[in-house]
């Protein structure tokens, strides 16, 4: 479905958090029949009425587990472990260790300094004065700065 503003959904319809219009009352539904849904926007699957949002990059998923996808949106191909991965039948990106993938680019990028992979397509900066961390922990402290002890994730 398109994107709309807000003065665009038509009557019974309200603008969701994607910035598109939905069935008023049922989330990521675009159209109902007897207080069902039948039908949901690109990114969800229907289930007993219901839409349940996939994890991005599924255009749609398994209803049962979220981060299975079955169908990937354009740019990803679908691998064998049901997860879209950017690129397309005949060449899929695979970035080395410390890389990730650049929407913008579609090609692998290093991770810069202060930030740590979040996903195959996403990074986050790291906590203040820190160089390199991980989920939890910083692991190398800008010059003059020291774990602090335990290790955590400040410098």
């Amino acid at each position: 479905m398109d994107r709309c503003t807000e003065c665009d959904c038509e009557l019974g319809y309200v603008l969701n958090d994607d910035q598109l219009c939905q069935v008023k009352g049922i989330p990521y539904c675009v159209f109902q029949q007897d207080g069902e849904c039948i039908e949901c926007q690109n990114g969800a699957v229907l289930k007993e009425g219901i839409c349940i949002k996939c994890d991005f990059p599924c255009q749609e998923c398994d209803p049962e587990d979220r981060s299975k996808c079955t169908l990937c949106f354009e740019d990803f191909v679908l691998t064998a472990e049901e997860q879209c991965t950017l690129g397309t039948f005949e060449e899929p990106v695979s970035c080395l260790e410390g890389e990730f993938v650049s929407l913008d680019t579609i090609e692998c990028t290093k991770v810069e300094e202060g930030y740590r992979l979040t996903g195959p397509t996403s990074t986050t900066p790291c906590a203040k004065n820190c160089l390199e961390c991980d989920s939890t922990d910083c692991l190398r402290c800008d010059t003059k700065w020291y774990p602090f002890e335990p290790q955590g994730e400040e410098c």
